[in-house]
């Protein structure tokens, strides 16, 4: 997210996570930051979520931006969602999966859910045919989504205006009903490069992604539970250095 001058925190969190959420912003497309993530994201074999951002801006170019992501990705893009009105004005577009236009009324994210226009059906259904043929394998188009994400086949495409809440909520409902979690995205890969399998009745792994003193606190660290269960108090071997470590205490943060 933001500026490319952030983002050590984006690499260190990068291995725990199960699926990327990619933003491009419309005004630019495929930029030198895009390359840098998916060069990441091939290395560690996550699925990515395509989102294209700053849709309500001047010099918005939804389709421009399509392109260039359909050129410089290695992972194939896919349209779910297209701007109906890009641009200063934009508070609506179409969802191919749903086959619904979504408008906005306001800048909270408070949407309405109407019929595809006549002017608009063509191309609407035009886009949910090539969703469908994507998914052609397999039960339906979400399973079918499910499969081709958890695979680095497909990019799903989203629209957003995240300074107006425009199609946020419409993107997280997508990752909690499509995106792959634990036991269908990739497997986790150890140091050693061998294979983990997320499974919580096998012997506890975690891996620590990041460390940090916190003052009144002491250290903290952030660990990502890879298989198995945690408890306060259980003893983990450290691979790296070969010492037994005892867990005190366990928080779940936000965020």
């Amino acid at each position: 997210p933001g500026s490319d001058d952030f983002c050590g925190s984006l690499f260190s969190a990068f291995k725990v996570g199960d699926v990327g959420v990619m933003v491009f912003n419309a005004q630019n497309g495929w930029e030198v930051g895009s390359e840098i993530q998916a060069r990441y994201s091939r290395e560690l074999s996550k699925p990515l979520i395509g989102v294209i951002n700053q849709l309500d801006a001047e010099k918005a170019n939804f389709e421009g931006t399509v392109e260039s992501i359909r050129a410089a990705s290695r992972v194939k893009p896919v349209i779910v969602q297209y701007p109906v009105n890009q641009g200063p004005g934009f508070n609506a577009f179409i969802d191919v999966l749903m086959m619904k236009l979504y408008r906005f009324k306001d800048e909270n994210g408070t949407r309405e859910e109407l019929d595809i226009p006549a002017e608009e059906m063509e191309r609407a259904t035009e886009l949910n045919r090539e969703l469908v043929e994507m998914a052609a394998e397999n039960d339906d188009i979400r399973s079918g989504l499910k499969i081709g994400l958890s695979r680095r086949e497909v990019m799903p495409l989203f629209c957003t205006s995240g300074k107006r809440d425009v199609g946020t909520k419409r993107l997280m409902e997508f990752i909690i009903n499509v995106a792959p979690g634990p036991l269908k995205a990739p497997k986790f890969l150890s140091t050693e490069g061998e294979e983990i399998a997320a499974d919580q009745t096998q012997p506890a792994v975690a891996f620590v992604f990041k460390s940090q003193i916190e003052p009144h606190i002491g250290e903290i660290s952030y660990l990502r539970v890879i298989r198995g269960k945690l408890t306060e108090g259980m003893e983990l071997l450290n691979t790296r250095t070969g010492n037994k470590e005892k867990v005190s205490q366990l928080f779940a943060v936000a965020g």
